[in-house]
């Protein structure tokens, strides 16, 4: 199978690369592998509709946006790539030097696309790779990452769920303000968490850990290494930790420290550091430190 690689895709026929021409009509959907008639000599080359996954080079740096397409990052075998896109139409370049997939989408009449599950971008990295960094953007799409190695990882959704499985990463940055957040087996070194309504579920060890919510629960598994920050408006917070911490609660709605109700604002030494800041929500806070 000849093997190229995929620098700008259109969710809905918006044209990103002027020498290149749409291939399928705005309003159908569309999904993919290389088209097997397009001049080899040429930069840019046409999918056709044949929806099996196809090869794409290595990368090292993944930049990618969607307007409402579920989108996965996972590992397997070999470097692929599958989709079905609403009127997708999409250019390959034959060389890429510096090792940065970048997948481009706009919707070409800037309106909302119903979220659907039909939708999807699912790119696969062989197991054991370590990426320099994943940036993804979704306004309507969830977003899935699952076994990935990376020093940077950035992954925002408006409205759509982010879901991690199996990540090790020096830098995590989450922003979901509709959708939920939920991960599990993490590996962080600092993370930067925000979810405004939606539940905040993060499970494993972290260097240094802040989440902001609005109204959302937030959930806290596993242990922090350096310090950690919980902030919630009026959702609750649950900590429970592996490892002793010295707590400090600003501000609570009810508290409770290791099976005992406390009143804020409460702090008890040790270290690291957890500080949390709850203006209405309930805190449950747990730790081995008896």
């Amino acid at each position: 199978m000849k093997r190229k690689t995929l620098i700008s895709l259109c969710l809905a026929g918006t044209l990103l690369l002027s020498s290149c021409s749409s291939a399928t009509p705005s309003g159908s959907s569309a999904s993919g592998t290389s088209s097997s008639n397009a001049d080899s000599s040429s930069l840019t080359e046409e999918l056709d509709s044949s929806g099996a996954p196809f090869e794409i080079n290595e990368f090292h740096s993944l930049t990618l946006e969607t307007v409402s397409a579920n989108v996965r990052i996972v590992s397997g075998d070999a470097w692929t790539m599958d989709y079905t896109l609403w009127g997708a139409t999409a250019w390959y370049m034959a060389d890429n030097p510096d090792g940065h997939l970048q997948l481009l989408g706009l919707d070409a009449k800037q309106q909302y696309v119903p979220k659907s599950e039909s939708l999807f971008i699912t790119i696969t990295v062989p197991e054991g790779t370590e990426l320099s960094d994943i940036r993804i953007n979704s306004l309507y799409g969830n977003i899935e990452v699952e076994n990935i190695t990376c020093h940077s990882l950035s992954l925002s959704s408006n409205s759509g769920d982010i879901r991690m499985d199996g990540i090790v990463a020096e830098d995590m940055d989450l922003n979901a303000p509709f959708g939920s957040i939920d991960g599990t087996n993490l590996s962080v070194s600092t993370a930067e968490v925000v979810s405004s309504l939606g539940l905040t579920n993060l499970n494993g060890s972290f260097g240094t850990l802040d989440t902001i919510s609005l109204g959302g629960k937030t959930t806290i598994n596993g242990s922090i290494a350096t310090q950690g920050t919980m902030t919630s408006t009026a959702g609750h917070i649950e900590v429970s930790l592996s490892h002793p911490v010295g707590w400090t609660v600003e501000h609570a709605g009810t508290l409770n420290c290791n099976g005992t109700s406390e009143k804020a604002p409460f702090q008890t030494e040790g270290s690291p550091s957890v500080v949390i800041k709850s203006t209405s929500g309930d805190v449950i806070l747990t730790d081995n430190a008896t």
